[in-house]
């Protein structure tokens, strides 16, 4: 075999190879933190507000994650504010698609309940978004299940 030919095998071997990995590449799923972050980057001031807004309030929501029981309450101090309307989002940063998401309307004494039974076992990030008295408050808190 002369050097021509070990030249042609290792072009052709190469491009296998890249072929290979670009099957490999093309079946491989893709989950993104979020389907809208280039929005959701330019909507961030907005997010800060929110943060800022939160640490301002003297009396903060708690949040608790009731291991044995399987849920997680939400409890808003009294007297709650009666307009309350907000999501809680149970964000899986390792796969978008198990993500779990709540709305919370009308404030309740014994506070907002999420069974957390049929979650996925590993990290968890809890993002409390809420709009009471013209003004949006937001935290969010880490959670292992």
């Amino acid at each position: 075999m002369n050097w021509g030919h070990k030249i042609f095998i290792s072009f052709l071997l190469f491009g296998a190879g890249v072929a290979t990995m670009l099957v490999i590449s093309m079946r491989e799923d893709v989950n993104l933190v979020s389907g809208d972050y280039y929005q959701q980057e330019l909507d961030y001031q907005e997010q800060i507000e929110r943060l800022n807004n939160y640490e301002a309030l003297q009396q903060k929501p708690d949040f608790k994650h009731l291991v044995k029981d399987k849920k997680c309450i939400l409890t808003f101090p009294s007297p709650a504010p009666a307009d309350i309307n907000g999501t809680v989002h149970f964000y899986r940063p390792s796969n978008s698609g198990l993500d779990k998401i709540y709305s919370i309307k009308a404030p309740s004494e014994a506070g907002y309940q999420f069974d957390v039974s049929e979650l996925t076992k590993g990290m968890w990030t809890v993002k409390i978004t809420w709009k009471s008295a013209g003004k949006e408050y937001y935290f969010e808190k880490p959670m292992a299940l």
